[in-house]
């Protein structure tokens, strides 16, 4: 039976030499009571970082533990990777609704930026307290994309900072760049996409952007952020190819 075809759970560590495994409380809750699956019925456990291995639920109780029946897996990581660069948006709600849409696409991992629109003092505060949270979305959506890779949530930096990373490929989203076809030579392991906040990036950011990262335009309207994100990665992935996950 195909990994794809039957419900996965999040399991942190897959020993690779043992029987099984238990699952955490609110991962039996979730298979038990949300899926609805049954004693007996087949799962994939996942870790979030490519390992993956199939078994049978045994619940007990409020407890429940997963049988083995194959081997441990390991899915196969290209050489490239996708890397979102994101302007932190001004509600956090915002946030929590890109996280999903990041795992849907197989982002890699996920660089937040303040940019100048940025409420940075909103921002600041709830940071830490919310992480769990979001590595949660994240794990969860994977499960409903069966993506075997949970994408790493990374600490937020200031928009000028961003050079000193490793960007790779670069490109950004701009209303003022010109509709051209996009070309994109595969020389290197990281391809970056920079979406802007609400009101896009100002005119000093669009000329800090264009040092280093090539502007990209959608044919289309004013697109809000959750919007802008699947469509520029889509739209890149389409023109790059698969050699990027």
């Amino acid at each position: 039976m195909q990994a794809t075809q039957i419900p996965w759970v999040y399991c942190p560590t897959i020993p690779a030499d043992a029987s099984c495994v238990a699952l955490s409380e609110s991962e039996a809750h979730h298979v038990l009571h949300v899926l609805r699956c049954r004693s007996g019925a087949t799962v994939a456990v996942f870790n979030g970082d490519g390992a993956l291995r199939i078994g049978q639920l045994q619940p007990n109780g409020k407890e429940c533990i997963v049988m083995f029946t194959d081997p441990l897996q390991t899915a196969s990581k290209v050489s490239s990777e996708w890397q979102l660069v994101l302007a932190l948006p001004n509600q956090s709600s915002t946030f929590d609704a890109i996280l999903p849409k990041a795992s849907e696409l197989g982002i890699a991992r996920i660089q937040p930026v303040y940019a100048e629109r940025t409420e940075r003092g909103h921002w600041e505060p709830i940071w830490g307290k919310r992480l769990e949270r979001w590595q949660r979305i994240l794990i969860e959506a994977c499960k409903q994309a069966k993506n075997p890779y949970v994408p790493k949530l990374l600490d937020p930096i200031a928009l000028s900072q961003l050079p000193t990373k490793s960007l790779g490929n670069c490109f950004h989203g701009s209303l003022n760049a010109a509709g051209a076809a996009i070309q994109l030579p595969q020389t290197s392991s990281v391809c970056s996409v920079v979406v802007g906040s609400e009101g896009g990036f100002t005119a000093a950011e669009e000329a800090f952007l264009a040092t280093f990262s090539t502007p990209v335009c959608l044919p289309t309207y004013v697109l809000r952020m959750e919007t802008a994100v699947v469509s520029l990665v889509a739209a890149l992935k389409t023109q790059v190819g698969y050699p990027y996950r």
